[in-house]
This record gives C-alpha cells, sequence and structure tokens, in this order.
C-alpha cells in the first residue's frame, strides 16, 4: 500500500490532492483486493500484474475473464442472459481465444481437457459438467466456426434466434454428411481433411 500512496505525491495540483488520493487508496485498495482475490487465486493476479512468472494461457484466460466482468458491469442495465447461458458463451469464448490458428481436432480436444484446470475455482464444477455434457457437440461446432452464442443455443444453455438462423451447413456431422451435401457446402476439403475415413467417394 505504502508503494501505492507514494505515487500519489506525484499527483498534479495543490497538497490536499495529494492527501484526497491517499485517503482514497486507504479506503477502496483493501475492499478491491479482497474482491479480487475471492475471484482469482493471489499467485493468478501477481502473474496478470507481472510480478510473477508467467503462464500464457492463464494470463490470457485471466485477462478476458476480467474484460468480461468490466463490460458485464457496464451493460448491466440492459437485458442479460442466463447464468448457465452466460457462463456457457464465456467458456466457449475462452476456449476460442486460446486455440491456435488452425483449429485442429487434436487442438481442441486438448484443450476441452486443460480448459475447467485453468478456470478459477469456483467456476471448475460448472466448467467439467459442461464439457463433460457436451463435449462432443462443442468440439464439432468450434472446428465448424460457429459463434459461441450459436454452440451455446445449439447445446440447450442459451435461448435465443440463433437456434432458428443456425446454417445447418456449420455442424460438421451434416456438411460431410455425404459428397452432395459437402460441394453444396462448399466443405469438401475440409471433410476430406478432417471428417471422412476414405477418400474413395463416388461424385455426383
Amino acid at each position: 500500500m505504502d508503494g501505492i500512496e507514494s505515487l500519489c505525491d506525484h499527483l498534479p495540483g495543490p497538497a490536499t490532492t495529494a492527501k484526497l488520493c491517499k485517503e482514497e487508496v486507504e479506503k477502496i485498495l483493501p475492499v478491491a483486493m479482497s474482491f479480487i482475490t475471492g475471484v482469482v487465486k493471489p499467485a493468478q493476479v501477481c502473474k496478470i500484474i507481472g510480478l510473477c512468472g508467467s503462464c500464457d494461457k492463464q494470463d490470457k484466460m485471466l485477462s478476458y475473464f476480467f474484460n468480461e466482468a468490466l463490460q458485464a458491469s457496464v451493460t448491466s442495465k440492459n437485458v442479460q442472459p442466463t447464468t448457465q447461458c452466460s457462463f456457457c458463451i464465456f467458456l466457449i469464448k475462452t476456449l476460442e481465444d486460446l486455440l491456435p490458428k488452425e483449429r485442429t481436432e487434436a487442438a481442441v480436444i486438448k484443450l476441452l481437457e486443460e480448459i475447467c484446470h485453468i478456470l478459477p475455482p469456483t467456476y471448475r464444477d460448472q466448467c467439467e459438467a459442461v464439457i463433460g455434457k457436451f463435449s462432443k457437440s462443442v468440439l464439432d461446432a468450434i472446428l465448424s466456426y460457429a459463434t459461441p452464442q450459436t454452440i451455446c443455443a445449439l447445446i440447450h444453455l442459451c435461448k435465443g434466434q440463433e437456434a432458428a438462423i443456425l446454417d445447418p451447413c456449420t455442424l460438421a456431422t451434416y456438411r460431410c454428411r455425404d459428397m452432395k451435401t459437402a460441394l453444396r457446402c462448399g466443405t469438401v476439403f475440409y471433410c476430406q481433411r478432417f471428417a471422412w475415413k476414405s477418400l474413395e467417394y463416388n461424385t455426383l
């Protein structure tokens, strides 16, 4: 706290500005620290602010977590989705942010296995329940580049227009069911590379 208070001395203006700054730091900082450490481990906070060794995935996920929390507080006057839906969208966005540019089945499976251990402990049970129940559907949808909202509507954790306007070509199970469908969806290369076991298919 002394380090932060010493920053108050460098503020421009009269001496009362520095005094007011120090009073606010003493009043608000303990509350802020209590809130932050209630959500994430102190070691993770240290990593985010650059005081400890870094772990890329956790840094990325936690930065995203704080941005989402901030955005939620700003838009709280709007109609919010259910807690289950919000968590699902947060989880899928986090998965997508941590994936490499080229999404492969192996990369998605590996991340699905790790993601719940990256999240703060308070979210692990909920994460494991979602991943355990819907991992195959989530895997197909992520490989199909479906939006988080569409994925969460698809697995019935969100309600909304996404489910009604879902293009069947966004689902690997549909677009790769045969050569005709793959041609209609424009996904022949994808299906040959990732979905079909054999490349011996009859043309139209």
